[in-house]
């Protein structure tokens, strides 16, 4: 099953994600509660997620949601590494929030794409860094690929040491590869590490 079918069928197994609790004597609790549930202004759900989720008065359960819908903010707004912390803390409180799985697989795979494009370098750098945290070690090709990506963009930038060490772990993470995929990564990493260590 492909990632993309398989985030599918966990969102189609989720039930809808919402807050679910009275917003008390404050207004300002109420305020936080419709923020956090509301989908049209990123930075707003954001600041009523962290409010509830450091108000200490919401269940277990709703802890994990305020996680996981801060999450999707800050995945929306391309923030992948800390949609990806949230995502795991929403998990980690509660490990059968099916939408927070599809989240940080989604967020993955957003880190992926952003990697491997070159028209905005800011955003490429973000996500080849996002792949590396992401992806274990039992994930070469996905982390060589980071590291590649992310030390040729340091080389472009000038900055030859950074580049260097990225290369030499793309290389590294990749060292006897057994598919097409992997030895064209091995080979353009070392080609490129070559033309910077040459004397």
């Amino acid at each position: 099953m492909s990632n993309l079918n398989r985030v599918l069928k966990l969102l189609s197994g989720a039930t809808a994600v919402g807050l679910l609790i009275a917003a008390g004597p404050s207004s300002a609790g109420a305020d936080a509660v419709a923020d956090c549930n509301q989908r049209e202004n990123r930075d707003l759900r954001i600041r009523g997620c962290t409010a509830l989720i450091q108000s200490g008065k919401l269940s277990p359960e709703n802890v994990a949601l305020a996680y996981h819908l801060r999450g999707t903010a800050y995945r929306d707004k391309g923030d992948l590494e800390r949609a990806f912390t949230d995502y795991d803390e929403a998990l980690r409180r509660d490990p059968n929030l099916a939408a927070a799985l599809a989240g940080k697989i989604l967020a993955r795979e957003e880190a992926m794409i952003a990697c491997k494009q070159t028209a905005d370098r800011a955003r490429q750098l973000t996500g080849c860094s996002a792949v590396l945290r992401f992806f274990g070690n039992d994930a070469p090709i996905p982390r060589a690929t980071a590291y590649l990506e992310r030390g040729l963009l340091y080389r472009d930038r000038g900055m030859r040491q950074e580049a260097i060490a990225d290369l030499k772990k793309a290389i590294e993470t990749e060292p006897a590869p057994t598919s097409p995929r992997g030895r064209e990564l091995v080979n353009r990493a070392q080609g490129a590490l070559d033309a910077l260590t040459k004397k």
